[in-house]
């Protein structure tokens, strides 16, 4: 199986993309680098060939696009950030579900602490397949692991949407291209088994007011992009307004402050009414 690995990643994280970088172990593949930078980075070691692009953007999703050519060269595409890394088993497991599975289209992963822990998604107990229900509990870009075929088929990520885009819309790229993918017939599993370690998601320092706000929005545009029912729409505006009541019970003003930012920025995202 021949593994190509989309990793985007800056001078001041160059100490993060080395722990990633060594964490990269499969028998054959490539890493392209994206350095959004002018400026080398400094010697890296891999282990596999390694191809580095330089970009003056800092959109997310244009940046991966440019590293995605040439897929039919490969069996599996990851894209993990550059503060992400993987355990010695993460990606021979992926290897033996696709190996066992040749009718799933990707594999999609739970993403820990250096704890083990959880971060912030509400995942699902077992493994369960993907649907544009579920995808918002499951999906981050650090945890795909998609057959190269398919993204032949659908393309690659929107580039009006996450962070840098040139929109308000700065985030859920990554489920956007799910919901593709499925739209398209092509079947997902989330498998906690294939763990992914990255920060907390959802710490303090992580989600800011305007942070939660803005992802809130990409979330929003995507439910409206993909004309999801409304019901839909109001459980995902509704949800964080209660988190924020509750927050508010326990006496955590600054939580419900990010839960009604989150609720603001989902409609809207729905809306197209950024202000």
């Amino acid at each position: 199986m021949r593994w190509l690995f989309v990793v985007v990643s800056h001078p001041s994280r160059a100490s993060l993309l080395e722990r990633l970088l060594n964490s990269i172990h499969v028998e054959e593949g490539e890493i392209r680098l994206i350095w959004q930078a002018s400026t080398a980075p400094g010697k890296l070691q891999t282990h596999l060939p390694l191809r580095l692009i330089h970009t003056d953007t800092r959109c997310l999703s244009c940046s991966r696009n440019l590293a995605l050519d040439a897929l039919d060269h490969f069996d599996v595409v990851a894209f993990p950030d550059d503060d992400a890394w993987y355990s010695p088993d993460t990606l021979r497991k992926v290897s033996m579900l696709l190996e066992e599975h040749p009718a799933w289209g990707g594999v999609v992963g739970q993403l820990v602490t250096a704890e083990g822990t959880p971060t912030g998604n509400r995942y699902p107990c077992g493994p369960v397949a993907l649907t544009p229900r579920n995808l918002w509990r499951v999906v981050s870009a650090s945890a795909l692991f998609l057959r190269a075929e398919h993204l032949v088929r659908v393309g690659g990520f929107r580039e009006d949407l996450g962070l840098g885009a040139p929109t308000p819309y700065q985030a859920a790229e990554d489920a956007e291209l799910v919901w593709r993918l499925l739209k398209a017939d092509i079947y997902l599993e989330y498998t906690p088994e294939v763990r992914i370690y990255h920060k907390n998601t959802e710490s303090r320092d992580v989600l800011t007011l305007d942070r939660y706000r803005a992802y809130g929005r990409g979330m929003g545009r995507v439910l409206r992009l993909h004309r999801a029912p409304l019901w839909e729409v109001a459980y995902h505006i509704l949800r964080p307004m209660g988190g924020a009541v509750l927050a508010l019970m326990r006496g955590d003003l600054s939580r419900a402050r990010v839960h009604l930012a989150g609720a603001r920025g989902r409609w809207e995202g729905w809306t197209g009414r950024c202000s």
